[in-house]
């Protein structure tokens, strides 16, 4: 996480929310006092390597719902998270190229893009709650 280009942008932005994806951090290293100082509050799923999600709300505290994408219980990988923030459910996915292909890396991508859907996932499943999906979409698709 480039700390610094993040507390610039959120000073001059002051966005109500703001979601990161890539995060590149354990838990642990997860700059909550600074991210605090420059008046947000967040939730967060750390991960080493490329992984990490981050939900950020302006003067308000993120509630989680879900720390995981429904359909496989196995997933440790730390990419997606879910919070209510001031009534709007807000969630998050860090979906990963998948390159090369064909390749391992690509076949996961494209199982999660087929068969876990974040459009349905909020706290009750019912899909009555207004939701806002910060996914990115850098999936490498078959040709």
């Amino acid at each position: 996480m480039r700390l610094t280009n993040l507390l610039g942008w959120l000073r001059r932005a002051q966005r109500d929310v703001a979601c990161l994806q890539e995060l590149k951090a354990a838990d642990s290293e997860f700059p909550i006092a600074a991210i605090k100082k420059a008046g947000y509050d967040a939730i967060w799923r750390g991960q080493k390597s490329w992984n990490g999600v981050a939900i950020l709300g302006r003067d308000c505290e993120p509630v989680v719902t879900r720390t995981r994408l429904p359909g496989d219980p196995e997933d440790t990988q730390s990419r997606y998270i879910e919070a209510a923030v001031n009534g709007v459910l807000i969630a998050t996915v860090y979906a990963p190229n998948g390159n090369p292909q064909p390749g391992p890396k690509f076949a996961g991508v494209r199982s999660d893009g087929e068969q876990r859907d974040t459009t349905s996932c909020n706290a009750d499943g019912s899909g009555r709650h207004p939701l806002y999906d910060c996914t990115s979409s850098n999936i490498c698709r078959r040709i």
